[in-house]
């Protein structure tokens, strides 16, 4: 208990020395919270400018941010905490297991009394699975449950399709966040001119999208929350730039309000600095608790929403999804 009292008391002195507000009313407002860092890259796959190397520079990002989310009560998850690589699809399938499991308990701990929820438990068991096969066996199973390589007139997977739906839940759209971090480079020939700050996410109305899949739930949270951290970003010394969609794997295979956010250019000279520079991240880490502070605070779903959607779900239709993933299962064997 007072080792806790101690560190929020550091987090408010820290945040006092870079003139970044403190919100104190919104103290507990990440309490049940999931928030979901994926450092970009890794040491097979990083991009390297003039000493700045992005792999290393977004995992000591990830690093920082994570203890300042849980000393405000948020559950946070790395989807890579070491320089090692980890592959896109693995890290979207962490995340995909992550919310079911979460639904999961969610159900198990407040269904007295439903005994139709058991056919939904079985069925996100089932799913939870499968996203396991992919972080075991990425080479068998990745391009068959996840679009990669992208394809666009490659229809969704029905079984992802399912997990789409169950992220689709208010309950658990509302107490989760999927941040990439990255660092952005102009194409070559490379201008060191262009500077500041970008955030991505997904959208219903991109066109590479429009066979593949199109009903996401939570594309209006991703932009709230785009356009709060920009602002936040823009206030450490990174100038704000646009917030745009896009067709990245890693907000494109799941269903949760997700980013990719480029924090900066590490091709230009004023940005690279900063990014260098562990003071800097320090700020940046704060930037990010207080944008992810503001994000959550007038959110406020009742369990009762989620219950009722899932007892929507059909027995017939989780029999279906079994026996066919059953199938197709046996045929990759």
């Amino acid at each position: 208990m007072y080792r806790k009292v101690i560190v929020f008391l550091l987090i408010i002195i820290l945040l006092s020395s870079f003139n970044i507000p403190v919100f104190a009313s919104n103290a507990n407002v990440l309490y049940g919270k999931v928030v979901i860092l994926d450092a970009g890259h890794g040491v097979e796959t990083t991009n390297f400018f003039r000493g700045y190397d992005e792999q290393a520079a977004m995992l000591a990002l990830a690093h920082k941010i994570k203890p300042l989310l849980e000393a405000h009560g948020a559950t946070v998850h790395l989807t890579r905490s070491t320089p090692a690589n980890v592959l896109l699809s693995a890290r979207v399938a962490m995340a995909n297991i992550w919310s079911l499991d979460a639904l999961k308990r969610t159900v198990e701990q407040n269904s007295s009394g439903f005994d139709s929820i058991l056919g939904t438990l079985i069925e996100i068991d089932r799913l939870i699975n499968i996203m396991g096969l992919i972080i075991k066996n990425p080479q068998a199973y990745e391009s068959f449950f996840f679009n990669t390589p992208f394809s666009p007139s490659e229809p969704i997977h029905p079984d992802l399709e399912r997990i789409f739906e169950l992220q689709s839940n208010p309950v658990i759209a509302d107490n989760f966040l999927f941040i990439s971090l990255h660092s952005n480079a102009t194409a070559i020939p490379i201008n060191t001119a262009v500077h500041g700050a970008d955030v991505f996410h997904i959208s219903n109305e991109h066109p590479r999208l429009s066979d593949y899949y199109s009903n996401y739930s939570h594309v209006e949270r991703s932009i709230e929350f785009s356009e709060i951290l920009l602002d936040y970003i823009h206030e450490t010394g990174i100038q704000r730039q646009t917030v745009s969609p896009a067709n990245f794997f890693v907000i494109r295979e799941h269903n949760l309000p997700a980013v990719l956010v480029e924090n900066g250019h590490h091709t230009n000279t004023a940005d690279r600095t900063k990014l260098m520079d562990d003071e800097y991240l320090d700020r940046l880490a704060f930037a990010y608790l207080n944008a992810i502070i503001d994000f959550f605070s007038d959110i406020n779903t009742p369990l009762t929403l989620f219950l009722t959607d899932l007892l929507h779900s059909s027995s017939t239709r989780i029999r279906y999804n079994i026996r066919s993933t059953w199938f197709h299962l046996r045929q990759l064997r």
